[in-house]
C-alpha cells in the first residue's frame, strides 16, 4: 500500500529504517512491512492527512522535553547517551488501542503507578516508551498487570506492554531495547486478547518456534499434532497449563473449569500423544507444539 500512496505523492520517501530527519515531512509506519513513509507536510491536505493517521501509525515527534528528547535520540536516532543516575535503568514499551483518548491522561494515569523516577514520551500516536530507573520500588511484572486492567476500566482501552531488563546507561541498553523493540512488533502481530504482558523470556519460545526446520515442524505434526490439530479445547488447555506452570489449581481458574474437567483434558492429551506432564522435557516440547500449532 506504500508503493501505492508514492504514486500519488512523488516526492515521499520510503524507508526500511526508523527517519533520522522529522522537520518536513509527515511520517507514517505500518507494523506489518516496518517500514516508513515519508510525505512532505507541504503536499497534504487536513483531511488526507487525517485519513492516513487512520490507515497507519503516525510519528510524532513533538511534545518532548529536552531530558525525554536526549532518551529519543539516543534509542532511535545516533544520540548521545542520557545524563542521569549512576544507576541502572530500563525501557518499558506500551502500546494503547481503543477508542478516542486523551494521551495526557494516559500519560498522567501511567506515571501514577510508578514510585521510582521514570521518563515517559511517545514513539507514534498508539506506542510510547517509559525510562524507569532501578530502585526498590521498581514495577513487578504483576503490577503491569494491574495497570493494563486499571486503564481499560477507566479509559476504555487495552494497553500491553513489553518490560525490558536493567541495565546500565551504555550503547548495550540501545542494543537490547531495538531487538525488543522487534520482538514487540512480532508481540503486537500475533496479539490475542488475552495476552497483556511481555518480556523476552515470554516472547523467546514464539520466536524459536518461528525458525523451526521443516523437519521439525513435520514431526512436531505428526508426533504431537495429528490427534489434536482439530481439537482447540484441547491444546488451549495444555498451552495456559504449561504457562502456569503446571499447577492444576491455576489452571483450572484461568480456563473457568472444574480440577477434574482439567485433569481429564490433560490425561487425554497424554493418551494421545504418549506426553508425560511431569517430565520438564515433555511438557517443554509440548508448549513448543502448542505454539507452533497457532502461528501455523
Amino acid at each position: 500500500m506504500f508503493k501505492k500512496i508514492i504514486e500519488l505523492y512523488p516526492e515521499a520517501l520510503l524507508l526500511q529504517e526508523q527517519p533520522t530527519f522529522e522537520n518536513t515531512y509527515h511520517w507514517f509506519t505500518s507494523l506489518t512491512n516496518r517500514e516508513w513513509l515519508g510525505i512532505p507536510k507541504s503536499a497534504l491536505t487536513d483531511k488526507e492527512l487525517t485519513l492516513l493517521k487512520t490507515l497507519f501509525s503516525y510519528y510524532e515527534p513533538t511534545g518532548r522535553d529536552s531530558y525525554s528528547q536526549s532518551w529519543f535520540n539516543f534509542l532511535f536516532l545516533t544520540g548521545e547517551i542520557p545524563s542521569g543516575k549512576d544507576v541502572r535503568y530500563r525501557v518499558i514499551q506500551f502500546h494503547c488501542s481503543g477508542n478516542q483518548w486523551e494521551r495526557q491522561d494516559i500519560e498522567t494515569a501511567l506515571l501514577n503507578f510508578f514510585q521510582t523516577e521514570t521518563t515517559l514520551f511517545w514513539e507514534n500516536e498508539s506506542r510510547g516508551i517509559i525510562v524507569e530507573m532501578e530502585s526498590e520500588g521498581f514495577l513487578k511484572e504483576d503490577d503491569f498487570h494491574s495497570i493494563s486492567e486499571t486503564l481499560e476500566s477507566d479509559f476504555y482501552i487495552k494497553t500491553t506492554f513489553y518490560i525490558g531488563k536493567f541495565l546500565s546507561r551504555t550503547n548495550e541498553l540501545k542494543r537490547v531495547f531495538r531487538l525488543d523493540r522487534s520482538f514487540y512488533d512480532s508481540c503486537l502481530e500475533r496479539l490475542s486478547n488475552r495476552e497483556r504482558i511481555f518480556t523476552f523470556e515470554k516472547t523467546f519460545p514464539s520466536l524459536v518456534t518461528k525458525q523451526l526446520s521443516n523437519d521439525l515442524k513435520e514431526a512436531i505434526a505428526l508426533q504431537l499434532l495429528s490427534g489434536l490439530k482439530d481439537d482447540e479445547e484441547l491444546l488451549t488447555t495444555v498451552k495456559v497449563f504449561i504457562e502456569n506452570n503446571l499447577n492444576v489449581t491455576l489452571t483450572a481458574k484461568k480456563l473457568y473449569i472444574h480440577r477434574n474437567t482439567l485433569q481429564y483434558r490433560l490425561d487425554k492429551v497424554s493418551e494421545k500423544t504418549g506426553i508425560n506432564f511431569k517430565e520438564f522435557t515433555s511438557a517443554f516440547t509440548m508448549y513448543f507444539a502448542c505454539l507452533y500449532h497457532n502461528q501455523d
